[in-house]
C-alpha cells in the first residue's frame, strides 16, 4: 500500500502554529527629481544631530554626490534669505541651527538645546583637556591648581568629555579626551578647527602652550571605579594606551 499524497491545499506550518509572519518592511517610493530637495530638508528638520551627505543619501537612496549638492545649495540659499535658522557644517555632518542674532529669543521661549551654561571653572577644565588630550586627571589638576573631580564627571555626565583609555605607567590612570558631542556644542567640524594658543593671545608658559608635565608617581583617587562604559566618539584612543570603560576617579571637589 502506498502513502496517500500530502494534501497541497493544506495550510502551511507556519500559518497554523497561531504566530502571525511579520510584515516585511515595504521600501519607501522612489523620490522623482524635484522630490530629493524636499527630503533632504525633511531629514534635516527632523534629526536631532548632524547627519552626514552620505548617511542622506543612504536613507533617500540617492548617490551622495547629489545630496551634498543639494546641501550646498540650501545652505547657500538658507544664507541669503531672510529666515531664522541656517544650515551649517558641523562634526562631520550638516545641522538645520537658530541664527545666533536670534540665540536670546530662543533662550527666552526655554527651547535652545544645551541651555544650561558652563561655569568658568568647567570651561576651564574643557579646555586643557581639549588641548592636551589624552590628558590624565592629575595633569590637568596640577595646571588649575585645584581639584577637579566633580568637574570631570560633570563633563562626562554632558557627553563633552570621555575616557580614552588608561596610561601605560604604574597605576594605570585615566586618560581623558574630547567627544563628538562636544564638536557640536562649539560649532566645529573637527578639533583642528580649536584656535591655536597663538590666536589665544595666551602668555608664555601659559597652560595651553607648554608640553604636558610627566605625571605624578602617586596617581590619586584611582578607587571605586565600578565599569560602566563610557561611550566612544570620533576622537580615536592614543597609541600606547589600554582601552578603559571606567567611571573618573573618585571625585572629591
Amino acid at each position: 500500500m502506498t502513502d496517500p499524497a500530502p494534501d497541497e491545499t493544506a495550510p502551511a506550518e507556519s500559518e497554523t502554529s497561531g504566530e502571525a509572519a511579520a510584515p516585511a518592511e515595504s521600501a519607501p517610493p522612489e523620490l522623482g527629481e524635484g522630490e530629493v530637495r524636499a527630503a533632504v530638508e525633511a531629514c534635516l528638520f527632523a534629526s536631532a544631530e548632524p547627519v552626514s551627505a552620505a548617511a542622506l543619501g543612504r536613507a533617500l537612496s540617492v548617490d551622495a554626490r547629489a545630496v551634498a549638492r543639494t546641501l550646498r545649495e540650501l545652505a547657500t540659499e538658507y544664507a541669503g534669505a531672510s529666515r531664522g535658522f541656517e544650515l551649517v557644517e558641523v562634526a562631520g555632518g550638516y545641522q538645520l541651527t537658530s541664527r545666533e542674532v536670534f540665540a536670546s529669543y530662543v533662550e527666552r521661549m526655554g527651547r535652545q538645546q544645551g541651555a544650561r551654561r558652563l561655569s568658568a571653572a568647567a570651561l576651564e577644565t574643557l579646555a586643557l583637556v581639549a588641548y592636551r588630550q589624552p590628558v590624565q586627571r592629575a595633569e590637568i589638576e596640577r595646571v588649575r591648581g585645584v581639584s577637579c573631580g566633580e568637574l570631570l564627571r560633570s563633563l562626562l555626565e554632558r557627553g563633552l568629555v570621555r575616557i580614552v583609555g588608561r596610561a601605560q605607567e604604574p597605576g594605570h590612570p585615566l586618560l581623558y579626551g574630547t567627544t563628538k558631542g562636544f564638536l557640536e556644542h562649539f560649532g566645529l567640524k573637527s578639533i583642528g578647527e580649536l584656535p591655536r594658543p597663538r590666536e589665544l593671545k595666551t602668555k608664555p608658559g601659559g597652560a595651553f602652550d607648554r608640553p604636558p608635565a610627566p605625571p605624578e608617581e602617586n596617581a590619586k583617587n584611582e578607587e571605586g571605579e565600578t565599569g560602566d562604559e563610557i561611550e566612544s566618539s570620533e576622537v580615536p584612543p592614543p597609541e600606547g594606551t589600554e582601552p578603559a570603560s571606567e567611571e573618573p576617579e573618585g571625585a572629591d571637589g
